[in-house]
């Protein structure tokens, strides 16, 4: 009957969701009546990360409720040499963590957040950007399963990818499965794959998959001395005109 009555994951973000935008409104206006350097003080005092666990789902699995607000000054914004601008950007990023797996050998951890960015002057650049992603690892001492993907948003320039008076979105996926089987007392064997994708949101820049396979492999010559060799293929997959290549 307790757990009947417990408040859904669903209510506790949109309640955390509430919160971090409502303190994101009071600092803006906090800043427009009496000047950036209250507004910043303000900050200070709520950009803290808290994490405490909402319910535990078993014996080993804990969901986590995060928060986290913040504040950034930037004087050059989009990085242009000839026209800077600068801001002050408001950030607000609810979300949850579910751990399972504590001691355990096989541990791991679903995410997800949502990072809410105001800028005080350039209100276009005002966005939500999603970062979700997934772990797993078992290991029992002698071998070594480690897995995972993650999705994130971005929007910002850097010093090869910017536009004029904008900032340029782009989507990023990654995904790894690395093992490690030991062998003998003193080899391991290491193989496995990775995967990495660049989407961007104009078409005028290159997206691109990339693959790697890693192959390694580790020697014991001292209890405190270790040697490796390894290998790695690479395939790049890029759009448009772009040249693909292997290496």
């Amino acid at each position: 009957k307790e757990s009947l009555q417990r408040p859904s994951i669903c209510t506790y973000i949109r309640a955390l969701v509430a919160a971090n935008l409502a303190s994101l409104a009071n600092l803006t206006q906090s800043m427009n009546n009496h000047g950036r350097i209250l507004a910043l003080a303000g900050v200070v005092a709520l950009s803290q990360a808290n994490a405490a666990p909402m319910m535990a789902l078993s014996d080993n699995a804990e969901i986590f409720i995060t928060a986290t607000v913040g504040v950034k000054v930037d004087d050059n914004i989009y990085l242009d040499r000839s026209n800077k601008q600068n801001d002050m950007i408001f950030s607000a990023t609810p979300g949850f963590d579910l751990v399972f797996g504590r001691n355990a050998q096989t541990s791991g951890n679903f995410y997800y957040r949502e990072e809410f960015q105001k800028y005080s002057d350039n209100t276009n650049q005002d966005t939500s950007l999603s970062n979700i992603g997934v772990n797993a690892l078992y290991s029992n001492g002698k071998t070594k399963f480690d897995t995972g993907a993650s999705y994130a948003q971005v929007a910002q320039n850097d010093n090869d990818i910017r536009v004029t008076g904008s900032l340029v979105r782009r989507k990023l996926t990654n995904a790894r499965a690395i093992s490690e089987f030991a062998i003998s007392e003193k080899t391991v064997l290491g193989a496995g794959a990775t995967y990495a994708q660049t989407d961007y949101g104009p078409s005028s820049f290159t997206d691109s998959d990339v693959i790697s396979v890693p192959l390694d492999a580790y020697f014991e010559v001292t209890p405190k001395l270790q040697a490796s060799v390894g290998y790695r293929f690479r395939q790049t997959d890029l759009s448009g005109a772009a040249i693909d290549s292997n290496d």
